[in-house]
């Protein structure tokens, strides 16, 4: 299998590839925000379980292999620079170093700590973008958003506080995605009395276009994938009970780009768009049967970080 990387950061690393007829495992972790100094209940609650699972692949001699990284694209990333007065890269570059050593540190045994602001990362994204659009998956459409006129901007969902409209909870603090006292998810226009965070203003709804992924379109096709690699994967009851209930709902448009400045525009300006949505960035936790916050798309990137640029991985194969 090749020698193993025991810390994140070590400049050596082994190719890791899938081996026909080997138990091949790809093991992933919850990616960091790039907006903390990481602690112990991070580790704990995050990467160690999944380091201990990745030494006991190895020790069975499994072909195992152990990812993660920063994710430094969001609306994280841009409040922490705002409250920095720094560009998001300077952001990026800062905690990402102080995450990798950290790791490094607690010796926890990635064989790749990798970033996604990266070309590689880019490079990948663009491509799933670009397959989605050449197989009509994509349409663009309009959606109410709120807009701040003193900033200049639209307020994505972290970058709007107000009172909670669930009843009995009325949290002065409620973000435009969540509520933090009762829990409640929320979109930003349902809060009262909104405020933008970054000049507390009162901001107002405005149309915005957006990319969405016509999730309707491949229901059929994602209903027989998950029903064969749900068995043939060994699938959590969890995994199968929260998939089943999306699928029960019954699949809907979602919105795969967001109104964020700065280093994030870059991820699809190489792409070919349509209409107002070009300047948008892709939004890659939403393309995901499980919802908004999941990053299968950076997940899997952060492995191909080392190799991609030998050609010694496949993305479209091998993982």
């Amino acid at each position: 299998m090749g020698d193993v990387v025991t810390g994140a950061g070590d400049d050596q690393k082994s190719v890791k590839l899938p081996i026909p007829g080997k138990r091949n495992i790809l093991i992933t972790s919850a990616l960091p925000y790039v907006n903390n100094v990481p602690h112990l209940g991070n580790i704990i609650g995050c990467v160690l379980s999944a380091d201990v699972f990745a030494r006991y692949c190895r020790l069975r001699g499994y072909n195992a292999i152990y990812i993660c990284g920063t994710d430094e694209y969001g609306t994280a990333t841009e409040t922490k620079a705002l409250e920095e007065n720094c560009t998001p890269k300077e952001i990026c570059d800062k905690y990402h170093a102080i995450h990798r050593d950290v790791y490094k540190w607690f010796n926890i045994s990635f064989d790749e700590f990798g970033r996604t602001s990266t070309p590689q990362q880019t490079e990948v994204c663009q491509a799933i973008f670009k397959k989605l659009l050449e197989n009509n998956w994509l349409s663009e459409n309009t959606m109410q958003q709120l807009y701040c006129d003193t900033c200049s901007k639209f307020l994505a969902d972290r970058l709007v506080e107000g009172n909670c409209p669930t009843p009995g909870c009325n949290y002065d603090s409620a973000r435009g995605d969540q509520c933090e006292k009762c829990g409640k998810l929320l979109n930003p226009t349902e809060l009262i009395n909104p405020r933008c965070k970054v000049c507390a203003t009162s901001p107002r709804i405005r149309d915005t276009d957006h990319l969405f992924l016509e999730l309707p379109l491949l229901e059929s096709k994602l209903r027989d994938y998950i029903s064969t690699m749900s068995v043939a994967g060994s699938w959590s009851q969890n995994a199968i009970h929260a998939t089943n209930a999306w699928l029960k709902e019954g699949l809907r448009q979602r919105c795969i780009t967001r109104d964020l400045s700065g280093a994030f525009q870059s991820l699809l300006r190489n792409s070919r768009t349509s209409g107002k949505s070009g300047g948008k960035i892709l939004k890659s936790g939403a393309i995901s049967v499980y919802g908004k916050g999941q990053c299968p798309i950076s997940h899997c990137n952060v492995s191909f970080y080392t190799n991609w640029d030998r050609g010694e991985l496949d993305y479209d194969e091998d993982y």
